[in-house]
């Protein structure tokens, strides 16, 4: 396992309709995050200037993005904050995380656009743990006694974006098992990583 986390029950039926909506805004994000990386790839390839200079850019504004943010997350994997929201049942605000959810989006596109190497993968788990974590805090703002533990959204959240970026809910599954060794979430994760597919699916083929 890539993270130690506490072991998140289903804890009441009501959390059900949190998930399937985690699920359905977690298709938008990973139509969002896909589209800005193809349009940012395909505004550098537009501009008529080697290869080197576009690369050089896309690092500047990689940078500038990096460096208005209080912390590294954006430069690096991200795994290690996510270990920490998910083991610390997310203890950072719903804006930062947004925040950082965003700038990672951008710094990704800008770093791979701009013909620079990178992946996908790892980003994509970034990004739905800080929006799961985000959705949980703000179920638990709202249903207190329903929806307990922010970080089962965040795990969750971590499957559901992958999957509706990469079309692959059976693997994000299995790899959010993998890597979290949370078995007990088995039906709100293939909820929300089917719910994310086929909603991103219909939405942009």
């Amino acid at each position: 396992p890539a993270f130690a986390v506490p072991t998140y029950p289903l804890h009441h039926v009501g959390e059900l309709p949190i998930y399937a909506l985690l699920g359905i805004i977690a298709a938008f994000v990973a139509i969002a995050f896909v589209q800005t990386l193809y349009q940012t790839e395909a505004l550098f390839k537009r501009w008529p200037v080697p290869l080197p200079i576009r690369a050089a850019t896309g690092m500047v504004l990689t940078a500038i993005i990096s460096l208005s943010l209080p912390s590294h997350h954006v430069l690096d994997s991200g795994l290690d904050l996510v270990g920490t929201v998910i083991a610390d049942n997310v203890n950072l605000p719903v804006r930062l995380l947004l925040i950082l959810l965003v700038a990672k989006l951008l710094a990704t596109s800008l770093t791979l656009g701009s013909g620079n190497s990178g992946g996908v993968f790892a980003p994509s788990l970034f990004m739905g743990a800080l929006l799961g974590g985000a959705v949980g805090m703000a179920a638990n703002s709202i249903w207190p006694g329903v929806a307990i533990n922010p970080g089962a959204y965040a795990i969750v959240g971590m499957a559901a974006v992958f999957a509706g970026a990469a079309r692959g809910p059976i693997t994000a599954v299995l790899i959010v098992f993998e890597m979290s060794g949370d078995y007990k979430l088995i039906l709100p994760l293939m909820m929300a990583t089917v719910i994310s597919t086929i909603l991103a699916e219909s939405l942009m083929k």
